[in-house]
């Protein structure tokens, strides 16, 4: 997992490589910064954290996936759902949602950058039916890897699913528009 404070390390590497022009990145935030604070923290001691620096000649577009919620936890029979909440609220993960996509859109008029709202497309999915959108460890897409040499399995819930469908289109919409340019 990324913590948040380590995305520009991360964009300042991929800017130093020598690459080809026009790459897209696809960012997803997560909530692992809740994981160790709360929202209060990350605005009052760790807002400087939040300092998104894609400016780099190689990268043309970014696509921005907000943090998914966090389950509702109605069949925790172990309790390992509940426990490893945190201070990862919906209310707190909505709010880190919205400050990161105020910084980055507030930021970045000079490139394209595309928004996924993987909260909105799942949120509403998990009252109904959190059985069928939640798979291993609290996810909605995750590898399951058998004994080696069995063939890794990718399993995604129907929520992401709709999230990873999105994300294409978003990857689509703006290869169309700069092939059109």
């Amino acid at each position: 997992f990324l913590y948040i404070r380590d995305l520009p390390i991360m964009i300042r590497s991929l800017c130093n490589k020598n690459l080809q022009s026009n790459i897209t990145i696809v960012i997803q935030s997560g909530a692992w910064d809740l994981n160790v604070g709360s929202i209060r923290r990350l605005l009052d001691k760790d807002r400087n954290q939040v300092n998104f620096d894609f400016n780099c000649n190689p990268i043309k577009h970014v696509v921005w996936v907000t943090s998914v919620p966090y389950p509702i936890c109605h069949l925790d029979t172990n309790g390992y759902c509940r426990e490893s909440r945190s201070y990862r609220t919906n209310s707190a993960i909505s709010s880190l949602n919205q400050l990161y996509l105020n910084e980055i859109l507030s930021r970045y008029h000079q490139m394209h950058v595309s928004i996924v709202d993987a909260y909105s497309i799942t949120i509403p999915r998990l009252g109904f039916s959190e059985d069928n959108e939640v798979t291993c460890l609290l996810h909605y897409i995750c590898r399951l890897e058998g004994n080696e040499g069995d063939e890794v399995v990718v399993v995604q819930t129907p929520g992401g699913n709709a999230v990873m469908q999105s994300v294409v289109n978003a990857l689509s919409i703006f290869n169309i528009n700069n092939h059109n340019r």
